[in-house]
């Protein structure tokens, strides 16, 4: 295998100038050295980055529907407390009214509110 050391070429491409040798034993794979590790710590970094957003967004979901049961819990509440508030103002009213015949003499009529 020839391991080049040292190549010139003009800007067409053409080889002006190289050195080289001949190498017949193993060759070590290019992993990248110590910048393997800081990409590999960057991917790390990203992947952490990503679930933290993934996780934020399911949390403000979740804060939504909460909000969105709480609102209908608010209303349900008021809507019922609503309904009490009527049947306590439902009740029965007197009024005094005078009969043409009998002037003096209060007569006492009974009448719904919401009749």
């Amino acid at each position: 295998m020839k391991i080049y050391t040292k190549v010139v070429m003009d800007l067409e491409g053409h080889i002006l100038e190289e050195e080289s040798y001949e190498h017949a034993g193993k060759v070590a794979q290019c992993k990248g050295g110590q910048y393997r590790s800081q990409r590999e710590a960057q991917g790390t970094a990203e992947k952490s980055y990503q679930l933290q957003l993934a996780q934020q967004e399911e949390e403000r979901k979740r804060l939504e529907e909460m909000k969105a049961l709480d609102s209908e819990k608010v209303a349900n509440a008021a809507l019922a407390a609503e309904k009490e508030l009527e049947k306590k103002r439902k009740g029965t009213r007197s009024t005094i009214l005078t009969d043409q015949a009998s002037i003096g003499e209060p007569v006492v009529s009974k009448k719904s509110l919401y009749a």
